[in-house]
């Protein structure tokens, strides 16, 4: 009887080693699936807003001349949309150049920083029905898509194949289901024929921060003025190389840190 219960309680732990085992397995995969998935979040939320960076509608590239900026603090940084992108290197404990930490609070200082100007995908698009004849006439007539709006703060801009230029909507009015008028406040600088486009401009920056959880870092985002929000827990770091172009043919010629970029246009 105690042989017998010797060789079962062998077997037992045997079969618990492999449960356990299996377990440890299981679980470990699962982590492993879950930081890749992750991973693939991360790079295709910053994508999205990566590919139309710069984005002025049918008037790019931006031209001396070409591009009025109609709002308020044109140079500071969620405002200039005459940079496409930007970026802060996080190194040694500093950013470089320096961080406004207003506008991105509590970000990790080993961690870049990349600021997009950008058109985001699944805003709405909308192409004006009648001349602007007046540089500062205040309201836009345009057609829309069924049900889009906007709303009252939206940064947007409206381009032609002369160029183009960025204001701050105003009340948004629905006149009929397929057209709209859309307020503004400033001045738009010059005329604009009928088919000019109007569409949404954010700028969207991207950085790690402590989540909300109080577990560790996460990837955070702020849109334009709005609040920063957390996206994806458990993202540590991010690093970010940009492709410049040093002899004005249009294709990358070396990749530097945000830090080593002399020209963000380039």
């Amino acid at each position: 009887l105690m042989v017998a219960m010797l060789l079962s309680l062998v077997l037992l732990a045997g079969a618990l080693s492999i449960l356990y085992s299996s377990k440890v397995t299981y679980s470990e995969s699962d982590r492993i699936a879950r930081l890749q998935e992750a991973g693939r979040t991360v790079v295709e939320l910053i994508l999205r807003d990566s590919r139309a960076a710069g984005y002025t509608g049918c008037a790019r590239p931006i031209r001396a001349g070409s591009f009025v900026n109609n709002l308020p603090n044109p140079n500071g940084l969620l405002w200039n949309f005459e940079q496409p992108i930007f970026g802060y290197d996080g190194s040694a404990g500093a950013f470089t150049p320096a961080i406004d930490a207003a506008l991105i609070p509590d970000a990790t200082p080993d961690s870049d920083v990349i600021v997009l100007r950008t058109n985001r995908e699944g805003q709405p698009s909308f192409r004006l029905n009648a001349a602007v004849t007046s540089a500062g006439v205040g309201t836009l007539s345009v057609d829309r898509p069924s049900g889009a709006t906007v709303p009252a703060g939206q940064t947007m801009v409206i381009s032609d194949c002369r160029g183009a230029a960025a204001f701050v909507a105003g009340a948004f009015a629905g006149a009929t289901p397929t057209t709209a008028t859309i307020n503004y406040a400033g001045t738009l600088t010059r005329t604009f024929e009928i088919d000019a486009r109007v569409t949404t401009v954010d700028t969207v920056i991207y950085y790690v921060r402590p989540s909300t959880s109080g577990l560790g870092p996460a990837l955070w985002r702020r849109v334009g003025a709005a609040d920063p929000e957390p996206l994806i827990e458990g993202v540590e770091n991010l690093q970010v190389l940009y492709g410049v172009d040093t002899n004005n043919d249009l294709l990358v010629d070396q990749y530097d840190t945000a830090a080593a970029v002399n020209a963000a246009n380039n």
